[in-house]
């Protein structure tokens, strides 16, 4: 047990270390880059507020232990608001339909995963309504997809991180059919690939490659997993085949973007930070944003940055001190936006108070 806190503690404070590097990096940069916003230390980009507000946008925000999906709407005025846009419950089995990815298909369809049930709900774009549940034995914590070259729904199945290795069908990246929800087939899986362990968030890259985070691949430990390294993966666009690993640690990485740079932006869930990869080295270059608890991150069509940003750090500690009654644990999510090319501070909160904030996706 004490090697076991021992190697924590050291894995901690070499990511702290790291940390502290990019945060003086960054400083640096905003420094040398533009002026400093009094008393707020943030970079000010000429014109961003301005475009921001001048472009409307309709986003769903998951909530994931609250079992929902909003919709947030940006008025060209700047004015923002928020409702409910489909609201969940208990399975068959009594299992917490948790909300996870949003991702918009055809058909006018919304799909919402939700892991901690087994199902992926297919909802009308334009009502929310219930249009079909998908469930099987390819759809196994199944908490994130994505929309690939070729039309197709690509999603994450990954029983292991059920602790139902070995039970049931390998972990796999499975692909659907956007319109109707129907399975096609398998994209990649363990027993060809050994790399597709505990797949959680994946998007396309911009070379047509399907890049993809693992969470919890080498297993689950109380004492350390925050700190328990995971990595990302590429995947040949095409075949499947797996091209190599692009960043070989990583830690609690939900999703990912894509910096108009061409670089790899990758939050770190329990470390408060969003960072920038180099995909063709695997080097970190920088942390890119400060957001508590990140878990979606896009960009919108204004060209600014989006984060989500689960909860605050005494709600945190409200959820973790009991865990089965979300009774003020509830309420500190939020949306965060920042500067397109510069990270740093948020620019602007879009909006807070949210019962938990999860995946985010632009419609």
């Amino acid at each position: 047990m004490r090697s076991a806190r021992e190697a924590a503690e050291k894995q901690a404070m070499k990511k702290i270390e790291t940390t502290q590097k990019m945060h003086r990096r960054r400083f640096l940069r905003q420094v040398a880059g533009g002026a400093l916003a009094l008393g707020t230390g943030e970079l000010l980009s000429s014109g961003s507020a301005a475009a921001a507000s001048a472009t409307p946008f309709r986003m769903f925000c998951s909530t994931f232990l609250a079992a929902s999906v909003l919709e947030i709407n940006q008025a060209a005025d700047g004015t923002v608001t928020q409702k409910p846009f489909a609201q969940f419950g208990m399975d068959s089995q009594g299992r917490v339909e948790t909300t996870a990815g949003v991702v918009v298909g055809t058909n006018n369809n919304l799909f919402v995963f939700s892991p901690g049930s087994d199902q992926i709900f297919m909802l009308d774009l334009s009502t929310g309504a219930l249009k079909r549940t998908l469930s099987g034995p390819f759809i196994r914590t199944s908490h994130n997809g994505a929309i690939g070259p070729d039309k197709l729904l690509y999603t994450v199945n990954a029983p292991s991180l059920n602790a139902a290795v070995g039970t049931s069908r390998p972990d796999s990246i499975e692909r659907f059919d956007p319109s109707t929800g129907d399975h096609i087939d398998t994209f990649a899986n363990t027993n060809t690939n050994p790399p597709v362990r505990g797949p959680f968030g994946l998007i396309w890259g911009p070379d047509g490659d399907l890049y993809v985070a693992s969470v919890l691949a080498y297993g689950f430990n109380p004492n350390d997993f925050p700190f328990r390294p995971d990595h990302i993966q590429r995947f040949d666009g095409k075949t499947g085949q797996f091209k190599g690993f692009v960043v070989r640690e990583t830690h609690l990485t939900f999703t990912m973007a894509w910096h108009p740079s061409g670089r790899l932006l990758v939050p770190s869930h329990f470390f408060n930070e969003v960072y920038m990869y180099d995909v063709s080295t695997g080097a970190m270059l920088d942390a890119f944003a400060d957001v508590p608890y990140p878990i979606g991150v896009a960009y919108g069509p204004d060209g600014s940055f989006y984060a989500a940003s689960f909860s605050d750090q005494q709600h945190v500690n409200a959820l973790l001190a009991n865990f089965n009654d979300l009774t003020g644990a509830e309420g500190a999510g939020s949306i965060l936006r920042f500067n397109g090319v510069s990270g740093g501070k948020p620019a602007a909160t879009v909006i807070s108070g949210l019962p938990f904030a999860g995946f985010i996706s632009f419609a």
